[in-house]
């Protein structure tokens, strides 16, 4: 959410007519904060027991009664087992993906599920006959854009009482046998970093 904010906030980031998709959102701050700086966002859960907390925060954050389309956030179920075309285009055919501590040991079962949800993703988004590459730089390490393909922010914090280094290496790897490049964002460019040393914010970069 510090990113998002930093980059919209600079001007690095013209977030007109952009789109944002959260996987796992819990109370969805990466999607409220991205949100105010003008995209139009959708956060994502497959928890019944989140989901009313998820609606309420977005609610309270817009000071809207609305719980499913709240000053550019939407709340909406997702599976990443779904067929991607049951969902509303807008959803799917996404500017930025963010995906914020999902990687822990009760979601490993599900790792290679959620690396088949953003190939299949990025694989929908290609095959749009009618899709036109929007102007602007959102990756941090690209001089130009990539190509139509979505930027993929990925946060994820060591907590090895939970799960192994060596666990969580499995996961890495599991993405570069993907088709992904797995690119640190330097710390000194994500505000309050300082106060979150075990938590790095990577870019997944499509090769």
């Amino acid at each position: 959410a510090d990113y998002i904010d930093e980059r919209c906030g600079s001007n690095e980031w013209n977030s007109e007519n952009l789109t944002c998709l959260e996987l796992g959102a819990g109370l969805g701050l990466p999607s409220i904060v991205a949100a105010k700086h003008g995209f139009d966002c959708w956060a994502t859960e497959i928890d019944e027991t989140v989901l009313p907390l998820l609606k309420k925060n977005v609610q309270t954050n817009f000071d809207c009664d609305d719980s499913v389309h709240n000053n550019g956030v939407r709340v909406h179920t997702l599976d990443w087992n779904d067929d991607i075309d049951q969902h509303p285009p807008d959803l799917v055919d996404t500017d930025i993906i963010v995906a914020s501590e999902l990687i822990y040991k009760d979601t490993k079962p599900y790792w290679s599920t959620l690396i088949s949800f953003l190939r299949r993703l990025r694989s929908r988004r290609r095959s749009k006959s009618n899709f036109s590459q929007k102007e602007g730089k959102l990756s941090y390490f690209d001089e130009t854009p990539t190509h139509g393909d979505p930027l993929v922010l990925l946060g994820y914090t060591l907590r090895s009482r939970n799960l192994a280094i060596k666990e969580a290496r499995e996961f890495f790897a599991m993405l570069r046998q993907n088709g992904f490049e797995v690119c640190p964002v330097p710390h000194n460019l994500v505000p309050n970093s300082e106060n979150r040393v075990l938590t790095t914010l990577f870019e997944l970069r499509w090769t």
